[in-house]
């Protein structure tokens, strides 16, 4: 998952609580957070709405409305929610808003039902695109394929090897 908050004592401290649970790679800067979800697609990106470079609500509206990055699960935090706040909120597309202070462990179980969820659609979405197999299939070509390149390289083996009398 990707961390991004610009309050580095927080940042620091949940990136290893949630370390503990998840691979988590922490950023302060908004922007730098936006490219590398944008090349690594990470399971979850969880965000202060107060960032650098951009704030949380715009990261997280840029992920939700790109056809590449709409999948990815987006919670915002933030202590301080008035009118604005909540329209800002409403237009990031976030599929969760957590309010500061928040208990930790309850944080852990929203980000495991997140990924959870996003994996399952994910995997229903390939499976009706390309049917019930897709996910097998792949793999068992890949071993069909190797077993072939084996038994070429046996094949080539004999024949090379055919009028040696050792």
């Amino acid at each position: 998952m990707i961390l991004a908050d610009n309050d580095k004592g927080f940042k620091d401290y949940l990136e290893k609580r949630l370390s503990e649970c998840f691979v988590v790679r922490s950023f302060d800067d908004g922007q730098e957070a936006l490219e590398v979800i944008c090349e690594e697609y990470p399971d979850l990106v969880i965000c202060d709405i107060m960032l650098k470079g951009m704030s949380g609500e715009e990261l997280s509206s840029k992920l939700k409305t790109s056809r590449d990055t709409s999948f990815i699960p987006v919670i915002l935090m933030g202590a301080h929610i008035d009118v604005k706040r909540r329209e800002k909120r409403c237009s990031s597309q976030a599929d969760l808003f957590v309010c500061k202070p928040f208990n930790l462990e309850d944080l852990k179980v929203e980000i495991s039902i997140l990924i959870n969820n996003s994996r399952f659609l994910r995997k229903t979405f390939l499976q009706k695109v390309f049917g019930e197999d897709f996910l097998t299939k792949p793999m068992e070509r890949a071993q069909q394929d190797a077993n072939l390149a084996f038994l070429n390289e046996v094949k080539l083996y004999i024949m090379e090897n055919m009028d040696k009398e050792d």
